[in-house]
């Protein structure tokens, strides 16, 4: 029986940081493997909103409760701005244009 020929210490810490890189490497693939995503979908969400005279901010506070979006803004935007809006069943994209 033949014995088992002994590694040096140099090699099995080369050998622990191969792996430790290897499976970092796998890692950071998986993480970044590309999923389908629905963003498009949000903006053919159909909405109604009828607002005559109203400030922006409310009428983007609407918008967002009726079709389940979040909206941020810069503060150079004029929110008190004044908009009349009367939509029925319009697509998100449609009404933001």
């Amino acid at each position: 029986m033949k014995k088992p020929v002994p590694i040096p210490k140099n090699l099995w810490k080369v050998m622990k940081i191969t792996f430790s890189q290897l499976l970092l490497f796998i890692l950071c693939c998986s993480l970044s493997m590309a999923h389908s995503i629905r963003a498009q979908e949000v903006l053919n969400r159909p909405i109604s909103i009828k607002g005559e005279n109203l400030e922006l901010k409310r009428i983007l506070n609407q918008i967002e409760q009726e079709a389940r979006v979040k909206f941020v803004y810069s503060t150079k935007i004029q929110s008190a701005q004044r908009v009349s809006l009367n939509v029925t069943n319009q697509k998100l994209s449609a009404v933001l244009d």
